[in-house]
C-alpha cells in the first residue's frame, strides 16, 4: 500500500503550473510559429532595401586577339594597333527610386503580413499554454484521486481489522468479515489501477512541454486551488477584451490591410515609375590608368529616367480584381474569426460560471459525506452497526473527493479556458 505512494514520490521531479505555462511556449507548433513570424519580419527589411539607394561597383578586365593588326586615326597620324589589345574599366552606379506605387505599398503589405503572423504565433502559444494547463491539471486531478483511493483503501484494511477483531471477540459475524476483505481488496485494486492513470498524466504532460516522457513529474498543488478567484466578466467585457487581445482577431485584422494594400500593388500598374541613376565610368588599355589616376579617363553620367506601361494585355485589371477578390475573403474570415470567439468567450463563461456552483455543492457535500462515514464508524465500533452501512458511507465519501477533486481542476481550467478566449491567458504565464 505504502509502496504505491513511495513510488510516485522517489526520483520524481516536481512541477509547478508556472512551469508548464512557461514550457509550453516552447512547444513545437508553438516555435515553428515563431519562426514562421520572424520570416515575415525579415521580408520587411527585403522589401524596404528595394526603396534604399543601390550601390553597384563593377570593374573589368578584358583582352582581344586578332589575326591582322588595325589602323586608326590619332592626331593626323595614322597608327597601328597592335594585335593584342587589353582594355580595363571602373564602374560605380548609384541609383535610386522616387516614385514606385507598387514598391512602396510592398512594404505596407510585408508590414501588415507580419503583423498577422505575430497575431497567429501569439494566439498558437496561448493554445499550446492552455493544452498545458489542462494537462497539468489532468495529472495533479490524478494525484489528488490516487492518494484519495489509497486513503479509501486504509480505511477499509483498518476496518477489515476490526471486523475480524469483533468476529474473533464473538461480536460480529463472519460474513462482515468477510465483506470487510472483499471491501479492502477491492479498493486496494482501485488504487492500483489509479497508478496507471497517473503514469499516464505524467508521460501527456512531459510530452507537451518537451521533456523526457520517462520523467516522473508530480504536480505541485497551485495557490489558485485554494485562493478565490477573481469574479467573472460579462459576455460585453469579454469580448470587448477579446477583440483588442486576441492573437486571431489581431490577425486576420492585419490579414485584411494587407489585402488592401495588395490592391495598390495591382493598381501600380497603371501608374509611371520614376528612379534616379548617376554612374561614373572609366576606361583605358592600361590598367593603371583604369584603376588608379582617377583624375583621366573617366565619363560622369546622371539621369532620371521615367517609365509606364501603357498597355499590358489588360493583366493590370485582372490583378486588381483577385486583390480585391481577397480583401472580400480575408474580411468575411474576420467575420466568422469574430463570431467563433464570441461563442468560444460564451461557452467558457457558461463553464467557469456552471463549475463554480457546482464546486460550492460539493464542498458542503463532502463534509456531510465525512460525517456520514463517522457515525457509522463509531456505531460499528459499539456493535450497533454492520460492514454493509460503513461500506455504504465509505463509498459516498470516496465519490465525494473525487468529483470534488474534478470539479476544483475544472473550475481552473474554466478559468484558463475563458482567458485564453480572451487572449489575456499569457499575460499571466511567463513571456520567453
Amino acid at each position: 500500500m505504502t509502496g504505491l505512494l513511495l513510488s510516485l514520490v522517489v526520483a520524481s521531479t516536481p512541477i509547478t503550473l508556472d512551469e508548464v505555462r512557461s514550457e509550453a511556449r516552447n512547444n513545437l507548433q508553438a516555435m515553428v510559429a515563431e519562426l514562421t513570424r520572424v520570416q515575415a519580419y525579415e521580408q520587411i527589411a527585403i522589401n524596404r532595401g528595394a526603396l534604399l539607394p543601390q550601390g553597384q561597383l563593377i570593374a573589368g578586365a578584358q583582352r582581344r586577339w586578332s589575326d591582322k593588326p588595325s589602323a586608326y586615326v590619332s592626331n593626323g597620324q595614322v597608327l597601328v594597333a597592335s594585335t593584342v589589345v587589353n582594355n580595363f574599366s571602373l564602374q560605380v552606379t548609384l541609383s535610386q527610386i522616387l516614385i514606385d506605387v507598387g514598391r512602396w505599398n510592398t512594404l505596407a503589405q510585408s508590414g501588415a503580413q507580419e503583423a498577422a503572423a505575430a497575431g497567429q504565433a501569439e494566439d498558437l502559444m496561448e493554445a499550446s499554454e492552455f493544452e498545458a494547463v489542462r494537462r497539468f491539471y489532468a495529472l495533479f486531478t490524478a494525484q489528488r484521486s490516487l492518494a484519495v483511493l489509497e486513503e479509501t483503501a486504509q480505511k477499509s484494511k483498518e476496518l477489515l481489522g476490526r471486523a475480524n477483531a469483533l468476529y474473533e471477540a464473538g461480536r460480529g459475524t463472519k460474513g462482515d468479515a468477510l465483506a470487510a476483505q472483499v471491501n479492502y481488496a477491492t479498493d486496494l485494486n482501485n488504487a492500483i489501477q489509479q497508478r496507471q492513470a497517473v503514469v499516464q498524466a505524467q508521460a501527456d504532460l512531459a510530452s507537451w512541454v518537451g521533456r523526457s516522457e520517462t520523467e516522473s513529474l508530480v504536480a505541485v498543488e497551485p495557490a489558485a486551488l485554494s485562493q478565490p478567484g477573481q469574479p467573472a466578466p460579462t459576455f460585453d467585457e469579454a469580448l470587448g477584451t477579446a477583440k483588442l487581445q486576441r492573437g486571431i482577431l489581431r490577425a486576420t485584422l492585419a490579414q485584411i490591410r494587407a489585402a488592401d494594400a495588395g490592391v495598390w500593388v495591382a493598381t501600380s500598374g497603371y501608374i509611371p515609375r520614376l528612379n534616379f541613376a548617376a554612374t561614373y565610368t572609366r576606361g583605358s588599355n592600361n590598367y593603371t590608368q583604369a584603376f588608379w589616376h582617377f583624375n583621366e579617363n573617366w565619363v560622369w553620367t546622371a539621369g532620371l529616367n521615367l517609365s509606364w506601361t501603357f498597355f499590358d494585355g489588360l493583366s493590370t485589371p485582372a490583378a486588381v480584381r483577385q486583390a480585391k477578390a481577397v480583401v472580400a475573403s480575408n474580411t468575411l474570415t474576420y467575420s466568422q474569426t469574430e463570431r467563433d470567439v464570441s461563442g468560444q468567450l460564451r461557452t467558457a463563461l457558461s463553464a467557469l460560471g456552471l463549475q463554480t456552483e457546482a464546486l460550492a455543492v460539493l464542498v458542503e457535500n463532502r463534509e456531510t459525506a465525512t460525517k456520514n462515514l463517522d457515525y457509522f464508524q463509531e456505531r460499528f465500533k459499539a456493535g450497533a452497526s454492520n460492514t454493509l452501512e460503513v461500506r455504504d458511507a465509505q463509498v459516498k465519501l470516496l465519490g465525494a473527493e473525487l468529483s470534488l477533486a474534478q470539479t476544483r481542476a475544472n473550475v481552473e481550467v474554466a478559468r484558463a479556458s475563458l482567458e485564453r478566449a480572451m487572449g489575456t491567458l499569457g499575460n499571466n504565464g511567463a513571456k520567453p
